[in-house]
């Protein structure tokens, strides 16, 4: 084998992988087949010529119609997500614009109607709970008007005189078993005015439960009628607030 041939040999063996190369790394048209390509052999060389294709295709889109005025990237360019590649003339802008604006306003106009509802109902709720607070300021003050105040008071007083009265006797009673406390427990005279300052204390508590009772219904009736005087006037005042409000 003369020199020539093994020159070519290796010729052929360096270039073959380099074609079988590309091949791989073109794109098969939709009927698996390769582009065309072409090869040429010489005495001292091989010449191929082929048609490299990418090997993805990405449709792009916008969400208006249009023409494109300016391209702001080319071929072979690397963009990122949401970076822009083109303008629209100046009319799509506009109708993009416009229907931006449609769906603001259905936004808005939505908005108010749910603000609308909101408002009569916030208006019946304050309508109701003024007749609410009416209807118990009304029991409130029948039952601080059918109250006998006067015989209240006199009770009270009376009470709290016979609290002076027992008081009095519970000193009594204190000073006379301080003079027997000393002798034997089951001394008799000493048991006897223990009981006596036992019935005394008694007697005295009795008297303060009393008077403190008196007091504290009077207290109470009217503290439940100013209370509700006072919710009544409130709720009023909320609920016309309210409804200037719905009318506004």
């Amino acid at each position: 084998m003369n020199k020539r041939k093994i020159y070519m040999m290796l010729i052929v063996l360096i270039v073959l992988p380099l074609t079988t190369g590309c091949d791989v790394f073109s794109s098969s048209d939709e009927d698996g087949e390769s582009p065309p390509m072409t090869q040429t052999m010489g005495q001292d060389r091989i010449i191929s010529e082929g048609n490299i294709v990418p090997r993805d295709d990405l449709y792009l889109y916008t969400s208006t119609s249009g023409i494109v005025t300016e391209l702001l990237v080319e071929i072979g360019d690397e963009v990122e997500e949401g970076q822009v590649l083109l303008v629209l003339d100046g009319l799509s802008q506009a109708e993009a614009a416009l229907k931006a604006a449609e769906l603001e306003y259905e936004a808005a106009q939505q908005a108010l109607n749910d603000l609308n509802e909101t408002a009569e109902l916030d208006s019946a709720t304050a309508w109701l709970t003024w007749l609410d607070a009416r209807d118990k300021y009304i029991l409130a003050e029948e039952e601080w008007d059918d109250l006998d105040k006067d015989k209240y008071e006199d009770d009270i007083d009376d009470a709290q005189e016979n609290i002076f009265e027992v008081e009095e006797d519970l000193e009594d009673a204190q000073e006379t078993f301080d003079r027997y406390k000393d002798l034997d427990k089951d001394n008799s005279l000493r048991k006897k005015y223990e009981d006596e300052l036992r019935d005394a204390r008694e007697d005295y508590n009795e008297s303060v439960r009393k008077h403190d009772e008196l007091v504290i219904e009077l207290e109470r009736v009217e503290a439940e009628w100013l209370q509700a005087l006072h919710n009544v006037e409130k709720a009023q005042a909320d609920s016309l607030k309210q409804l200037n409000d719905t009318i506004q």
